[in-house]
């Protein structure tokens, strides 16, 4: 008898393209790193690659990669994960801060006095007041433009060729890796279960 059987733990019921991931020792679901707990990614890094990449496969298959707006998201999307990431979390600035930004700035974006709709840090991840501002959407992305580092391939080899990977990635006929499928929003939760249920027992 096994020991899930003494335990009676039921098996979660998982997508048979995941079987691998979910066989201790737990392979990152990007790069197949070990990952030393159930987490799919080994880091934010890898999480942040396979949301590129997923995110420019949905837009080439919805028929829209080539819309300039679209283009632009996909290389600030692509900066980011070449930059080690975008932790979200650290950058999330409470509701109630937010709000006084919104008061203290007159509700009008500090660089071009439009109307204001986002808060930007001005340098890092501090949410302290005095390294926010307002700014509208046209003028928050023109800054987050001008803050990345343009590569190539002889000045920064080793970046410019995960870039090229990943593009390959997102511009393959098939999925390379799971974690690149359309439906992984809803594959992830079953793998994470059954990685849990894996651990535990």
């Amino acid at each position: 008898m096994t020991t899930r059987q003494r335990r009676n733990v039921p098996t979660p019921a998982i997508d048979g393209r995941a079987a691998a991931l979910v066989r201790a020792p737990f392979p990152c679901t990007n790069c197949d790193a070990p990952v030393p707990d159930a987490s799919l990614f080994c880091s934010d890094l890898c999480k942040e690659e396979a949301k590129y990449v997923r995110y420019y496969r949905e837009k080439i298959a919805d028929g829209t990669a080539e819309r300039p707006d679209i283009h632009e998201a996909l290389r600030i999307k692509l900066a980011h994960a070449l930059a080690g990431g975008y932790d979200a979390h650290a950058r999330a600035v409470p509701d109630e801060v937010r709000q006084v930004v919104f008061v203290r700035d007159n509700g009008r974006c500090q660089a071009c006095g439009g109307i204001g709709t986002e808060v930007d840090h001005i340098r890092g991840d501090s949410s302290d007041l005095a390294n926010l501002q307002l700014l509208c959407s046209e003028c928050h992305r023109e800054k987050t433009m001008q803050s990345f580092e343009r590569i190539s391939a002889e000045t920064h080899p080793e970046l410019w060729a995960k870039a090229v990977a990943l593009d390959e990635r997102s511009l393959a006929d098939t999925p390379a890796r799971l974690c690149d499928h359309s439906d992984w929003q809803d594959l992830w939760r079953s793998i994470k279960s059954a990685r849990l249920s894996a651990a535990r027992s």
